[in-house]
């Protein structure tokens, strides 16, 4: 009898057991429960230890041809004198001296993978002056650049080299940029900078607003000022929830962009998306793209505003010059997704796939070794393109656009209305405005960017 008591209670036991780990599973993303997850050691942004291996054979393998590109941008500058161009120039965005941080990247992640050090030295030269710039652009109260991307590289290339840093280096280093990037935060103790751009979650997300949630990761419990660090970890984790329920909601059941203009939307905003589920995911060993699965359905968008010669309809803020798709960034972004939604979306990567060819793979990317990053590649799931049945029309109701087509081929005639929908963002005045292309435009949105405008 005694001993069918203590099964019960151990019964009982288990299965309490399994609720409270079913229940911490399913609200690790609430009450910022995730943060007890994130790993003690580093590398933690963008990878760690236990993916780097592979992240490691593919640059040496599959990805052997543009790593030797990026070995070959670094190796040139070994026992060159780092030099600022234009240190005081109004506008950074017009100067390369903020890229010295995707170069401290670069040479980080060369020294991870073939381990000779000069390029830890070179690494830690090119983060100590790229600081040094930073310092200066806020003393003289000039913005750094536009997008942040370079100083996102400058945090990763600290994080590759903390392990191979003197503890005196990691302290000072660490403790300089922590609060150089702290200080480009979007605070109401200071006025915005000329050109120094902040971003929204209902923009690009692109500016000075993301970078708490970089820094929050790679200084978190490393003793420079960890109470700052995580109140950074937990605002950028709140400020990219934002990003992302503004752009499901966007996208709908259909598919969407977070902009109207393709420019925006094939370039540089889905990059917001993916770095935070690659970080996310390497700090934490949580995959929080699942949450997110919205993301892939921007394919259809891209698929109905496909003209033929490579063509868009221009809508937006577009600068209707040669309406040229805005194809440069699509190859990398067609790769994410299939890393992150090949399990959970076959037949939107089976579309990815059959698009891939016809974009061209670029040798670099603005997060220098992003392109390592994508390990999962799906290799049995097939190309399939749309079917031949696809409908001659789609609305998109959040965009506010009709596409309509005669069919699919050079010799169809293809129209887009807009009305209505709820995004703002690079639209313009386009309500009631409407497109017919056959072989040609026949009916077009004219008009270009420059601030008034050309119209």
């Amino acid at each position: 009898m005694k001993s069918e008591k203590i099964k019960f209670f151990l019964f009982v036991f288990l299965v309490i057991l399994f609720i409270s780990s079913k229940n911490k599973k399913e609200d690790v993303f609430e009450n910022y429960t995730w943060i007890s997850e994130i790993r003690d050691d580093h590398p933690r942004l963008f990878f760690n230890s236990e993916s780097f291996p592979k992240i490691k054979e593919k640059a040496l393998n599959e990805e052997q041809k543009i790593f030797k590109k990026l070995k070959s941008r670094v190796d040139k500058l070994i026992g060159q004198e780092i030099e600022f161009e234009n240190p005081l120039i109004r506008d950074g965005t017009h100067s390369n001296d903020h890229l010295l941080g995707t170069k401290a990247a670069e040479a980080a992640f060369v020294y991870l993978v073939i381990e000779d050090e000069k390029y830890l030295e070179l690494s830690k030269e090119l983060l100590i002056k790229v600081i040094e710039y930073y310092n200066l652009r806020f003393e003289n109260e000039l913005n750094v650049t536009w997008a942040t991307a370079s100083r996102i590289s400058a945090l990763a290339a600290y994080d590759m080299i903390y392990n191979d840093l003197a503890e005196k280096e990691r302290t000072e280093i660490g403790h300089s940029l922590f609060y150089a990037i702290y200080d480009m935060v979007p605070s109401d103790k200071r006025d915005l900078f000329f050109r120094e751009s902040t971003g929204s979650p209902v923009t690009g997300f692109y500016g000075t607003r993301c970078l708490p949630w970089y820094a929050g990761i790679v200084f978190y419990k490393e003793g420079i000022d960890d109470l700052l660090a995580e109140e950074l970890l937990k605002r950028g984790y709140d400020d990219y929830n934002l990003v992302l329920e503004h752009r499901s909601n966007i996208a709908g059941d259909a598919g969407g962009a977070a902009s109207a203009s393709l420019n925006y939307a094939m370039g540089r905003y889905p990059w917001a998306e993916f770095n935070f589920f690659h970080t996310f995911n390497s700090a934490t060993g949580l995959d929080i793209s699942k949450q997110w699965t919205y993301v892939p359905y921007f394919l259809h968008y891209i698929l109905w505003n496909w003209l033929p010669g490579n063509k868009q309809y221009g809508y937006g803020d577009t600068d209707h010059i040669t309406n040229d798709l805005p194809l440069g960034s699509m190859h990398i972004h067609l790769s994410q997704m299939i890393h992150f939604f090949g399990e959970t979306h076959p037949e939107l990567i089976a579309l990815a796939k059959w698009m891939m060819p016809k974009v061209e793979k670029r040798d670099q990317e603005i997060i220098p070794f992003a392109r390592f990053l994508l390990t999962y590649t799906y290799d049995e799931i097939q190309s399939e393109g749309p079917p031949e049945n696809i409908s001659l029309a789609r609305h998109f109701d959040n965009m506010g656009q009709i596409f309509m087509r005669s069919g699919s081929g050079g010799d169809d005639t293809y129209a887009l209305f807009t009305a209505g929908g709820i995004l703002a963002n690079h639209r313009h005045y386009d309500n009631n405005n409407f497109v017919i292309f056959k072989k040609g435009f026949l009916a077009l949105d004219s008009g270009t960017r420059p601030q008034p405008g050309l119209h």
